[in-house]
């Protein structure tokens, strides 16, 4: 015998066309479950660049290079307050002249060249790190993170801005071209290239030798003209006859008159500065600095200076890549 078929009863509550809230069957209420909705894939966050942060990491390098420079500037005040140096006079009895040699009476301390070397050394970098950012600006992979070619990009520097053909270095090949052009104008530029080969050469040379120093002066002379036998002892006593002893000065009847700057380089011990005649009297002043050794690619040339102007060239480099690329 068949069954009858059992019919239920269903009800449903709708809070929206389409949108089932609750359902009973046969007067029991049954829970719904659909799950929770999928969730939404997050919307790829946008790296902002702020142009305070543009080549962060050459900034950090001048500062760390001003840093050294301070320290040097100490090392060096500090060694001229010693007086290292001192001009004595000696009478020439041949030639009846006065002569003027420099006495060395301390060496330059040793710390000068380690210091010089960590300047050039963290100036150089900065100029390469330009060209990292560049290429990562460019979206490509860094030097940093490509470790199949770990020094293929920076800055390139040749002797001479002639010696910078176009296109010719692969350093700055991840470069957009916006950039290549900017590298080349500058290294085209005679100013820029012969300063910057300087600290290049200073920075290869530092990683295999020490920088040496040595002492430098500008000499300048003053010469007036002193009243024949009229001599002043250093108490200002006057004393009649003769030309003026050691010690003593002529009466002097105008004032001095330059007669020029002589450079000495090197200077060492007993190097003669200047002789003159006994009856003229001489005003010699030195003026000692410490430069670059000889064999050093700014041999003569005083060390302070020449650093400060190098880190000069650095930041005005960050400066124009900044603006312009």
């Amino acid at each position: 015998m068949a069954r009858e078929p059992k019919i239920s009863r269903i009800a449903m509550r709708l809070d929206s066309p389409g949108k089932i809230s609750a359902i009973a069957i046969d007067g029991k209420l049954v829970e719904l479950d659909f799950g929770a909705p999928p969730p939404r894939e997050p919307k790829p966050l946008r790296v902002v660049k702020f142009a305070t942060d543009a080549f962060i990491g050459s900034k950090l390098k001048v500062e760390r290079a001003q840093k050294h420079i301070a320290e040097l500037e100490t090392a060096l005040a500090a060694f001229s307050q010693s007086r290292p140096y001192s001009l004595p006079i000696f009478l020439d009895p041949e030639t009846d002249e006065h002569v003027w040699r420099v006495s060395v009476d301390k060496t330059i301390p040793a710390e000068i060249g380690p210091i010089v070397g960590d300047i050039v050394h963290n100036l150089r970098s900065a100029l390469d790190y330009i060209i990292c950012d560049l290429v990562r600006a460019n979206n490509l992979i860094a030097p940093l993170e490509d470790q199949k070619n770990p020094g293929r990009a920076g800055f390139p520097i040749a002797q001479t801005a002639k010696g910078n053909k176009s296109g010719q270095s692969g350093k700055i090949k991840g470069l957009s071209e916006k950039a290549q052009r900017l590298v080349s104008r500058l290294k085209h530029h005679r100013g820029w290239n012969d300063q910057a080969w300087r600290l290049h050469y200073m920075d290869v040379f530092d990683k295999h030798n020490l920088i040496t120093t040595v002492g430098a002066a500008t000499v300048q002379i003053t010469v007036q003209t002193g009243i024949t036998f009229m001599n002043l002892s250093a108490s200002g006593e006057l004393r009649i006859g003769g030309t003026p002893a050691l010690g003593e000065t002529p009466m002097l009847t105008a004032p001095g008159t330059p007669i020029g700057f002589k450079k000495i380089f090197p200077m060492e011990h007993d190097t003669e500065i200047h002789r003159s005649p006994a009856a003229l009297y001489n005003d010699v002043q030195l003026i000692a600095e410490v430069a670059f050794g000889k064999g050093e690619i700014a041999a003569g040339e005083p060390v302070l200076t020449t650093v400060r102007q190098l880190a000069n060239l650095v930041e005005r480099t960050i400066k124009i890549f900044e603006i312009i690329a």
